[in-house]
């Protein structure tokens, strides 16, 4: 089994991620990011609302409804969250009950019917990677990464723009969707990183199995180089704001540049913990 971080940060941020809270960052991060760009305010109702929906699908998809249909893969690839998971599995799935019922009441706020979604993300990641059966979505080649991005884009856009979709532009909405497709489905390919091994050994089709770990990160390189060209560019020519788009395009570049002149052993948090502090940093410089 891996050593435990020796800070405090490193023990927290593991912590964290066991857990799912930065997943959840991350989630509510693609919300602020959608709005800023598309030129909609911000509600708490939407960022916190992704946050929590964002843990219960993670949680449920660690610790699964049953014992048995826990993955082995999952064990193989990450032993110590498991080990802290599978201590606290009936906590858990209560607390994926609660953060549910706390996304569905903040989602009903911007719309009667947002709470259907909480239903049906749960069945969504059911369908992705935890029913026993093989193969799954999450086992198939890109399309794991790309199902990822799709889900994830897909429920920063509904929640920012449930309330005014009418009244929005269509070319800045797919200059956004495409930066956010590139992006996300990139860092997903990065977090398989982790897994590399453990998707080897159980069948789980994935970049870096298939092709392996310098060309993942060059292929990265190269999509969220594309991802910011096309957002820079839609910014000059005043398409989507240039200021925004300058922050969250360069920021989230040179983020993973410098997870990779870092190289640490795991990357999966930081992934994720990357582009909520951009959007911080970026919220805070941008007004």
């Amino acid at each position: 089994m891996p050593r435990p971080p020796r800070t405090i940060i490193g023990r927290t941020l593991e912590r964290a991620g066991n857990l799912a809270l930065v997943a959840g960052c991350y989630q509510a991060g693609l919300v602020i990011i959608v709005a800023r760009l598309v030129g909609v305010p911000v509600r708490f109702e939407a960022a916190a609302g992704a946050f929590l929906l964002t843990v219960g699908v993670y949680l449920l998809d660690r610790v699964k409804p049953i014992d048995a249909w826990i993955d082995e893969a999952d064990r193989m690839a990450h032993p110590r969250r498991a080990a802290f998971l599978l201590k606290r599995t009936r906590m858990l799935r209560g607390v994926i009950v609660v953060v549910s019922i706390g996304a569905a009441v903040l989602l009903a706020q911007l719309h009667i019917a947002l709470p259907l979604l909480v239903i049906a993300a749960h069945a969504g990641v059911l369908l992705y990677g935890s029913l026993p059966h093989r193969p799954r979505v999450k086992d198939r080649f890109v399309l794991k990464n790309l199902a990822v991005a799709i889900a994830m884009t897909a429920l920063a856009f509904l929640l920012v723009t449930i309330e005014t979709w009418r009244t929005l532009e269509i070319v800045p909405v797919m200059v956004v969707a495409t930066f956010m497709l590139l992006h996300v489905m990139s860092d997903a390919m990065l977090c398989d990183l982790d897994d590399r091994e453990a998707d080897a050994a159980h069948g789980t089709a994935t970049v870096p199995v298939r092709c392996g770990s310098t060309f993942t990160w060059g292929l990265v390189a190269l999509l969220q180089t594309i991802a910011m060209t096309v957002l820079i560019c839609a910014g000059l020519v005043e398409i989507v704001p240039i200021p925004a788009a300058t922050m969250f395009g360069v920021g989230l570049l040179i983020g993973t540049i410098a997870l990779k002149l870092w190289s640490p052993m795991r990357v999966r948090d930081l992934v994720d913990l990357k582009l909520p502090l951009v959007v911080l940093i970026s919220v805070l410089a941008v007004r």
